[in-house]
């Protein structure tokens, strides 16, 4: 008897998230407290392309794709709301982009399906 284990390369989603979460902090720290470390704020650029992947990646490996876009949404207004009551601005949270594009990318496939 015979086992194959084969060596899994490359890194995790869990190692993606707290890369990309090492990022943003760096960015946010760069933006409220070292406006002139511009170097920091390049770090911080590494985490959207991160956590697009991961959305995506979650988007197509989720086992119900209205909840999760449920949870996105809901965590979108949540987070919308917070900032527009701390700041008083309604710029838009990367998060209702997120739902954005789990609902479009839920809307492509029905249509490729043809439902």
């Amino acid at each position: 008897m015979s086992i194959n284990i084969q060596k899994q390369t490359g890194l995790t989603g869990n190692q993606l998230k707290i890369l990309a979460m090492t990022a943003m902090t760096c960015d946010h720290v760069g933006l409220q407290l070292f406006p002139q470390a511009v170097w920091l704020r390049w770090i911080g650029r590494l985490a959207l392309p991160i956590y697009a992947y991961m959305i995506a990646e979650g988007c197509r490996h989720t086992r119900n794709r209205k909840r999760y876009l449920l949870r996105l949404v809901s965590m979108a207004a949540l987070c919308q709301a917070v900032y527009f009551f701390a700041m008083g601005l309604l710029y838009q949270c990367i998060l209702v982009t997120f739902s954005l594009s789990v609902a479009f990318i839920w809307l492509a496939e029905l249509s490729e399906n043809g439902r």
